[in-house]
C-alpha cells in the first residue's frame, strides 16, 4: 500500500520588505523544514514533487501518480509557498529543496529520488545541485531522474512585465513578496526570457544569480510541455484557430529548452540525458463567455494576439488569448498538473526512470544521441526502444528490410531500423524545423570544427568517400562510432552516430 508522505516546507520568517537571495554556499534558511518520514513499502521509490513559482503543493498530483504505480513509488510534497513568488535561488527554495530532498532520501534506505517540478520548480531543482545556492548541493547519488511540466528553461514573455507583478500581489495575506518594484530576487522578474544573446534577467545585479547549471551525469531529464490551440468559435462553429505554441504562460521552444539554457547553452558531452515530451489541446473563446469575461475576447484583438505569438511578447492588446489558456486549456499552465495526456507522459517517465535507476543507472552511453542516450542502446529492437521511449517512430521503408525513422517534434533526426533493430542515429543540415539537439558528444549541426577538434583532439580525418569535397571525421569508442562531416572545413553539416559497423553503411538514414 502506497503512502502520501504530504510534507510542507512550512517556513517561518514574517516581513514583506524582501528576502536576500542565496549566498554562495547557501544552507536552507528556514529551520523548520520538517524530516519527511520512511515509506511504508520499504522498496517505494521515493517522488518528491516541487510546485512552481506563486504555487502551491502538489497534492492532487502526487495522489494521481501514486494511483497508476500503485504499490511502487511513495510521494513527498516540498512546499515552499509562503517564498514561492522569490527566484528559484532563494535560501528559502533551491537549499531547503536540497535538505529536504537529501532526507527524502535518507530516510528510503538511500534510494535515488525522482523529482517531479512544475514551471518554476524544475529551475529551483536545478539550482539545488549548486553549491553556490544549496549547501551541501544535492548530486547524482541523491537524484536520479527530475520530470518537468512547463518549466521555462529559457524564461517566458510574461516574466518582468505588469501581469507577473498583479500575480504577485494576489498572494498577500501570509505569503513573503519580493520587492516587485526593484526586481531584487523577484521571480516573476527573473522568469523574464533569457535566450541565447541574453543574459539571466539582469544576473547577479538584479537579484537573479548565475544561470542555472545543467544537471550532473546519471539524472535522468525529462520535459513535457503544454501546447495550446485557441479556436475563435461563434454559436459553436469553429470560425479559426490561433497556435499559441506554449501553455499560455511558458513557450514550447522555453519548456524544450533545456539544452540551451545554461551556462555556454550547451551541457558538457556525456553528461545529458534528456527526453522532451509535448500535451497537446484546445480551447475555444465560448469558455471566456462560460466565465463571464467575453469582453476579453473580441473578435478584432486576435490579430494582435498572432503578433505577439511571432514575436514572443505579450502586449496588452494581444494578452487575452493567453491567459484564457493559462487559466481554461487543459494543457494550460495552470492546469497542465491535471491533464490525463501529460499525466501519463509524467506517469511513462517516472515508471521508465524507475526500472532504470533499479538497474543502476549512472549515466548516459557513449555517442547516443541526446534525448535517447540511456532509453534504449543501439542494437535493441524497436519495440524495445519505442516502449523505453514511451513514443513511436514514424517509418519509411527503404527497402531491404531497412526503415527509416523519425520521432514526434524532431524532423531533423532519422534512425535507422535495419532487421528489426535500431542500429544507428543521424542528423543532416538543411532542416527548416529549427536547431537540431546536441548529442552525447557534446556537438550538434552548425558547430565550428575547431570545437569538435578541441573535444575529439584524436578524431581521424579524411575525405568522405562519398562526396571527396567533405571531410569526415571518425570517433569509434566502447562499440560506439560517430561520424561527422564537413563540406567547408569550417563547420558540422552532418553526423551520425549509433552502433560500429553500422554508421557510415546504414541505407536507412
Amino acid at each position: 500500500m502506497l503512502v502520501t508522505a504530504a510534507l510542507s516546507a512550512m517556513l517561518v520568517l514574517t516581513g514583506s520588505a524582501g528576502l536576500a537571495t542565496a549566498a554562495p554556499g547557501s544552507a536552507c534558511l528556514d529551520p523548520r523544514t520538517p524530516t519527511p518520514a520512511a515509506p511504508q513499502v520499504s522498496d517505494a521509490r521515493p517522488v518528491v514533487l516541487v510546485h512552481g513559482w506563486t504555487g502551491k503543493p502538489l497534492t492532487e498530483l502526487a495522489g494521481r501518480i501514486e494511483g497508476r504505480l500503485d504499490g511502487h513509488i511513495a510521494t513527498y510534497l516540498f512546499d515552499y509557498g509562503k517564498y514561492s513568488s522569490y527566484w528559484a535561488n532563494n535560501g528559502h527554495i533551491a537549499a531547503c529543496l536540497a535538505e529536504f530532498v537529501r532526507a527524502v532520501s535518507q530516510v528510503s534506505g538511500g534510494q535515488r529520488v525522482i523529482v517531479v517540478a512544475h514551471s518554476m520548480g524544475g529551475i529551483a531543482t536545478r539550482y539545488a545541485f549548486m553549491s553556490r545556492y544549496a549547501s551541501p548541493p544535492l548530486t547524482a547519488a541523491h537524484v536520479g531522474a527530475v520530470v518537468t511540466l512547463a518549466t521555462p528553461w529559457t524564461g517566458s514573455p510574461f516574466g518582468g512585465t505588469n501581469w507577473a507583478k498583479a500575480k504577485e500581489a494576489f498572494l498577500s495575506g501570509g505569503a513573503d513578496l519580493p520587492n516587485i518594484f526593484t526586481g531584487t530576487g523577484d521571480g516573476g522578474f527573473c522568469l523574464g526570457v533569457h535566450l541565447e544573446t541574453q543574459k539571466l534577467a539582469d544576473g547577479d545585479e538584479g537579484g537573479c544569480g548565475s544561470v542555472p547549471a545543467y544537471f550532473p551525469a546519471g539524472v535522468q531529464l525529462t520535459s513535457i510541455a503544454g501546447d495550446v490551440t485557441v479556436e475563435r468559435t461563434a454559436f459553436g462553429h469553429t470560425l479559426y484557430t490561433l497556435p499559441l505554441g506554449g501553455d499560455g504562460i511558458v513557450d514550447r521552444s522555453s519548456a524544450q529548452g533545456y539544452l540551451f539554457s545554461g551556462p555556454d547553452r550547451r551541457p558538457p558531452a556525456g553528461q545529458t540525458d534528456l527526453t522532451n515530451g509535448i500535451t497537446p489541446c484546445r480551447v475555444t473563446t465560448d469558455t471566456w463567455y462560460q466565465l463571464g469575461l467575453g469582453a476579453l475576447v473580441v473578435p478584432w484583438l486576435d490579430n494582435a494576439g498572432l503578433d505577439d505569438v511571432g514575436t514572443g511578447t505579450i502586449s496588452p492588446t494581444g494578452v487575452a488569448p493567453y491567459l484564457l489558456a493559462t487559466v481554461a486549456a487543459s494543457c494550460g499552465h495552470v492546469k497542465i498538473v491535471e491533464h490525463g495526456p501529460a499525466l501519463d507522459e509524467v506517469v511513462a517517465a517516472v515508471r521508465v526512470a524507475d526500472t532504470r535507476l533499479d538497474a543502476g543507472y549512472t549515466g548516459p552511453s557513449t555517442l547516443s544521441l541526446t534525448g535517447f542516450a540511456g532509453k534504449f542502446d543501439w542494437g535493441d529492437t524497436r519495440a524495445v526502444a519505442e516502449a523505453a521511449l514511451g513514443q513511436q517512430f514514424t517509418t519509411v521503408d527503404m527497402g531491404g528490410g531497412c526503415l527509416q525513422a523519425t520521432l514526434p517534434g524532431l524532423p531533423a533526426v532519422t534512425f535507422g531500423i535495419l532487421g528489426g533493430e535500431v542500429t544507428v542515429g543521424a542528423a543532416l543540415g538543411g532542416s527548416a524545423s529549427g536547431p537540431t539537439p546536441a548529442t552525447d558528444t557534446g556537438l550538434r549541426l552548425g558547430d565550428p570544427v575547431t570545437r569538435l577538434l578541441a573535444d575529439y583532439p584524436a578524431v581521424a580525418a579524411d575525405a568522405d568517400p562519398i562526396d571527396a569535397m567533405t571531410t569526415r571525421f571518425t570517433e569509434i569508442r566502447d562499440g560506439m562510432q560517430a561520424q561527422f562531416f564537413s563540406s567547408d572545413g569550417q563547420t558540422v553539416d552532418a553526423m551520425q552516430f549509433g552502433r560500429s559497423g553500422s554508421v557510415g553503411e546504414a541505407p536507412c538514414v
